[in-house]
């Protein structure tokens, strides 16, 4: 029972770095955001990663 939270585990932190770091290059770069709101897209990236490991799930 426990593979497939391993499985989940690195899916979620995959598309969370992954959804984070593509929020911060196109919006982060284009608005020239803080860092303290780059942390804000690292958030809107969990999100994705929520949603998409709740659909894979």
């Amino acid at each position: 029972s426990a593979l497939p939270m391993v499985g989940f585990g690195f899916m979620d932190n995959t598309v969370m770095i992954q959804a984070g770091n593509a929020i911060d290059c196109t919006l982060g770069v284009s608005f020239g955001l803080s860092t303290l709101t780059a942390l804000r897209a690292a958030a809107f990236g969990q999100v994705c990663s929520d949603s998409a490991g709740v659909l894979f799930g």
